[in-house]
């Protein structure tokens, strides 16, 4: 399981400090990725949906949201369709409607998920200041996140982590 860790810095010199010490470390421990240059929580957003980058989404949540509004919605949309005589009964509608909406929200939940920040990375860069420079650490156990989170709080980040298969 990799392990992601959000990392806000005050100001780039302290990001640059860090990314250095990063990089020092054995290789193969740490990927970094630096935002430099969002002046709001607002631009990063929008800098953050542009850029594709899975461990930034919130993609997991966006499945879980579309399957379970898919799947209600669906036996909703086939109970109405049972009472108007359009399948045969109301269990049938129910199971074929949920059964349909779920595989709907599967499909579509992960397109609009894509562009959906992390929640955690959300809360992290909430009232992100012009010079403050953001980071996305990808670490390959357990162990490295906990080493690279130490190093990045010693220099004077505020951190957020999550987990990823």
């Amino acid at each position: 399981m990799q392990h992601i860790t959000f990392a806000r810095f005050a100001d780039s010199n302290q990001a640059e400090v860090t990314v250095r010490a990063l990089r020092e470390r054995p290789a193969g421990d740490a990927e970094v990725l630096a935002h430099f240059g969002a002046t709001s929580d607002t631009e990063f957003e929008q800098v953050v949906q542009h850029s594709g980058e899975f461990a930034q989404t919130d993609l997991r949540h966006a499945l879980v949201v579309g399957s379970i509004t898919g799947t209600l919605s669906g036996a909703a949309l086939g109970i109405v369709l049972s009472l108007f005589d359009l399948l045969p009964s109301i269990a049938l509608g129910m199971g074929l409607g949920a059964l349909m909406g779920f595989l709907v929200g599967l499909v579509m939940m992960p397109i609009l998920g894509s562009g959906l920040m992390d929640r955690r990375l959300q809360r992290l860069v909430k009232g992100l200041r012009a010079g403050e420079v953001v980071l996305t650490v990808r670490t390959p156990n357990r162990a490295a996140c906990t080493s690279v989170n130490d190093l990045l709080t010693e220099h004077g980040a505020q951190i957020a982590e999550k987990g990823i298969l």
